[in-house]
């Protein structure tokens, strides 16, 4: 059997030509809109509330925006924040919402009104000295604590059961106490952190080109050597039963075993330049977004298997999942995706951009 490929565009053009294509959706032109308050900014986070999902909350470089209708109408929500770029955004099991700035960390307490700072650092020193013990010298380290403050950017938030962490600039920090102290710093020499998750015991911390994994709850780390040592990590994130997914200029890798192998995930999904990965924990699916294709994938297997889910453009930094609808952050602002999502046929596909693309199947 073969195929013929007719194409419309500005130019008539007929060419003979042999495609390896990922599959796209009956439905791949852009339906996805503008979302959220009505000016340009970069957007890092959109979260829902966990108590009432009407309530969404968008962080930003001017601060933090509050809708309580499900996005009709939308208020600035930044008073404290002293007028700093929101980066992260996470909101804990008692409704605290913790964002991470270009200064720091910021709390909101469930019910308040302002955002306050919680930066407050204490590191545990050692110092030595020399002591006698039953007429023996010997040395012993003396602890003391340090504190400091963490005036630093804030590039991920991750709220665990018993901690939270924080991927800074300055290294990686976390608390045990809602937030009230924290202690960190860099790890095995590496400070820019751009990406922190936790499952149980389980911690998986990110720079542009190293990935750090702890075993112990953040204790003890190690280095952990991708397939591609000279690629550029861009997210990362850790599903329930522990697999760790890292999304690289070199494509998807997976771990089953805390980092000590990884895979190359391309059933479905581009080999190179997968921008951002996320897990939806209600729909049950991992959701991928590809730098080069604009285009939105998801799995329902655990990474062994990707469909193109939809085409969103060019220029995404992440995609979530809230209330069953997909978002978009970007550079310029929030877009959303459509409410229902359509299914899928084998009928008229339209791939991205101006050109239409009808395959036509005959036998000989």
């Amino acid at each position: 059997m073969s195929y013929r490929a007719e194409f419309a565009g500005p130019r008539k053009l007929l060419i003979a030509i042999t495609l390896v294509t990922l599959p796209l959706p009956a439905f791949c032109g852009n339906r996805w809109t503008a979302f959220g308050p009505r000016a340009t900014f970069r957007v890092s986070a959109v979260r829902s509330d966990r108590s009432d999902p009407r309530f969404l909350y968008v962080a930003c470089d001017t601060g933090v925006y509050v809708s309580g209708d499900g996005g009709e109408h939308w208020r600035q929500a930044s008073e404290g924040l002293n007028g700093h770029a929101v980066l992260a955004l996470e909101q804990a099991m008692g409704g605290t919402w913790v964002a991470g700035t270009d200064h720091g960390i910021f709390l909101l307490p469930a019910k308040a009104d302002a955002w306050r700072s919680s930066n407050a650092v204490v590191n545990e020193q050692g110092t030595p000295r020399l002591i006698q013990v039953n007429g023996v010298t010997r040395w012993v380290l003396t602890h003391h604590p340090t504190r400091t403050v963490l005036d630093t950017r804030i590039n991920a938030i991750e709220i665990a059961p018993n901690r939270w962490l924080a991927a800074t600039s300055a290294g990686v920090y976390s608390s045990s106490d809602q937030g009230r102290i924290w202690s960190g710093g860099p790890l095995r020499g590496e400070r820019e952190f751009i990406a922190i998750k936790a499952e149980r015991e389980l911690v998986a911390a990110a720079t542009l080109g190293k990935l750090l994994v702890s075993l112990d709850g953040g204790t003890v780390w190690n280095q952990t050597q991708l397939p591609s040592p000279k690629t550029i990590i861009y997210d990362l994130t850790i599903l329930p039963d522990s697999r760790i997914f890292v999304a690289t200029r070199d494509g998807m890798f997976r771990s089953v075993d805390g980092g000590r192998s990884w895979q190359h995930l391309i059933n479905g999904l581009p080999p190179r330049e997968i921008g951002s990965i996320a897990f939806d924990s209600i729909g049950k699916r991992l959701l991928a977004y590809g730098n080069t294709s604009g285009l939105v994938f998801e799995s329902a297997d655990k990474g062994q298997n990707w469909r193109c889910l939809d085409n969103p453009g060019f220029g995404l930094q992440s995609i979530t999942a809230l209330n069953g609808r997909l978002f978009a952050t970007t550079a310029q602002g929030l877009l959303a995706g459509p409410e229902k999502p359509q299914e899928d046929s084998a009928e008229t596909r339209q791939a991205p951009g101006n050109w239409f693309l009808r395959l036509v199947h005959h036998s000989d």
